[in-house]
């Protein structure tokens, strides 16, 4: 992220050249059909029993960077801001604070109504405020949005010869002056971020003047696993914590660039994304933001990188990556209200020693399993892509549980394969998969299945109907509500066949305004829909969709307004 006055419509920086290069014999793969699940014969005495995460650490792992005072770029725009960050279903973004520019602090507010924490970096010595000023204007002005504020940014870049020293005094004014102050002294202050790995032994430790580590950790177009481990644990240790946040990582699509920080193509982006987040709540990182939401200059030839970081175009039409992140959030987004993950009985089989995965669980009881392999999708040097042969998975369960199979960089939002039982065996390239598993529903039958009789083919499209939606109600929960909804029969008189519904289209509205859209899949009748402002007012609408039928009519709610978080905490206590 760059240092600039507000409204400027260029930057300067210069950015991370590739570390130490690697040979790079992997690469991208394209969309493979799923192969079906078959009945297990698996022993279940050899099937360990794998602890999970809560999916919504992974979600609350995950941040942007936005630029909320570049007016003149598409951040100009603060609704649509909001309306990008919400569809994308990010709930941190990392910004820069300008003292002394109430608009900016409007925009700041604006956001954070729509449930979305900043990270703030608090100035630098070149502008000659005070960190106290900084603190001060957060007290005044922006208590209610902050989650956390850092010191200057890659101070090692931008500032004179002497930036270590300036970088020094700066950081402990800023710890001071953050601690003196009742409201904000719980607020978590980031170690300093630095451009290069070379300057961290000339700024010397910051023991006691950091409660996080703070890491920029751009991969230089390589796979997203690149250098984790090492950078980690080097920047914890110059800050005297093992709590740590990447305030900066990710790729750009500048593919004429002749700069030294390499480009990849939007699509292996859309599949590098996904899993620098995996790789980062694998490695133990509190969060890590990618930079940045949206290109904030229009740079047809591609020649520019800091005008092609974005998920989202100058246009504000999505990158592959915007979709591939926003349905994998989508997967693992869950209620606010604490509960303790469980464990699965389950291993896997044939993905070779690339193989990484990752255990979730959401408080509904699915499990959500995230499964990719650690391979080079793109060359670097040559700058060209180099096929990934699939390799054939096999997840064995130690009961038999419905499954979903969802790829987030699909061209469909649908799962490429559902079914029930204990053995699931796909194709893993260079995507993360994520894998739905659930209780069976008992309208259907345990696989294997008995032998049917064929069934005439329905001819009459028109009369494929979706169960309707019955009763929609909507309850208060803490900065959000819970959606609870009932299934009838078709609605349309004289239906032949009506299908299951297969996914839950769910549709907040604030008036006439859309705010969220949130899918689910399978048998479920309920949702936790946060990131609610207590402000306002909603109304949810439920839509049952079924494959290959038409849509149900949409069932809504009645109004509801989420609950502040002191009416929770005045609960608990």
């Amino acid at each position: 992220m760059p240092s600039r006055s507000p409204g400027s419509s260029r930057r300067r920086r210069r950015l991370l050249v590739s570390l130490t290069a690697l040979p790079l014999v992997l690469s991208v793969a394209a969309v493979v059909p799923y192969a079906g699940a078959s009945p297990g014969t698996a022993d279940d005495a050899a099937i360990p029993l794998v602890p999970a995460r809560a999916a919504e650490e992974v979600v609350d792992a995950y941040g942007i960077g936005i630029h909320s005072s570049y007016w003149d770029t598409p951040y100009g725009d603060t609704a649509r801001v909001v309306a990008a960050l919400t569809d994308l279903g990010v709930e941190h973004v990392r910004d820069d604070l300008w003292n002394n520019t109430p608009e900016s602090y409007v925009a700041i507010n604006q956001i954070a109504a729509a449930g979305i924490g900043f990270d703030l970096i608090m100035g630098n010595p070149s502008r000659g405020q005070a960190p106290a000023e900084y603190v001060a204007t957060v007290e005044q002005h922006l208590l209610g949005a902050v989650e956390s504020i850092e010191g200057p940014n890659e101070w090692d870049n931008f500032g004179p010869d002497g930036w270590a020293d300036e970088l020094r005094s700066f950081q402990a004014g800023l710890y001071a002056a953050a601690k003196a102050r009742p409201a904000t002294a719980s607020l978590p202050v980031l170690a300093p971020a630095l451009a290069f790995r070379s300057s961290y032994s000339r700024l010397g430790t910051q023991t006691g003047v950091a409660d996080v580590a703070n890491s920029h950790l751009y991969s230089g177009g390589r796979e997203p696993s690149v250098d984790i481990a090492a950078a980690l644990s080097e920047t914890q240790a110059r800050s005297g914590t093992t709590s740590t946040i990447v305030t900066e990582a990710g790729y750009h699509n500048a593919l004429a660039t002749t700069g030294g920080h390499h480009p990849v193509p939007e699509d292996v982006a859309a599949a590098y994304l996904p899993r620098l987040l995996a790789e980062h709540a694998l490695a133990g990182t509190e969060r890590v933001y990618s930079y940045e939401l949206i290109d904030e200059v229009a740079d047809p030839d591609r020649t520019d990188p800091e005008a092609n970081f974005g998920l989202l175009r100058h246009d504000w039409s999505p990158k592959p990556a915007y979709t591939a992140m926003k349905r994998l959030l989508a997967l693992l987004d869950d209620t606010e209200e604490a509960f303790t993950p469980g464990e699965l009985g389950y291993t896997t089989s044939g993905g070779g020693s690339d193989l990484r995965q990752l255990l979730t669980q959401r408080s509904d009881g699915t499990f959500v399993l995230l499964l990719w392999r650690d391979v080079s999708l793109w060359s670097t040097g040559q700058r060209t892509r180099i096929p990934v042969a699939p390799t054939s998975v096999t997840i064995s369960l130690a009961d038999s549980l419905t499954y979903a199979v969802h790829q987030p960089r699909s061209v469909l939002p649908l799962p490429t394969q559902v079914g029930v039982g204990r053995s699931i065996t796909l194709p893993l390239a260079g995507d993360l998969v994520a894998v739905t598993l659930s209780a069976p529903d008992p309208s259907l039958p345990d696989l294997p299945l008995p032998d049917l009789p064929e069934v005439p083919v329905v001819t009459d499209v028109v009369d494929l109907l979706t169960r309707g939606i019955g009763v929609v109600t909507a309850a208060p929960r803490v900065r959000g509500a819970k959606v609870s909804w009932t299934a009838e029969g078709a609605t349309a008189p004289g239906a032949g066949v009506v299908a299951e519904p297969t996914e839950w289209r769910i549709k907040v509205f604030r008036g006439r305004t859309k705010v969220r859209s949130v899918t689910r899949v399978g048998p479920r009748s309920s949702v936790s829909i946060r990131r609610l402002s207590p402000r306002h007012r909603y109304r949810i609408a439920v839509v049952a969709r079924a494959q290959d039928a038409r849509p149900a009519a949409p069932a809504r709610s009645g109004w509801v307004r989420p609950a502040p978080r002191r009416e929770q905490a005045a609960t608990r206590s």
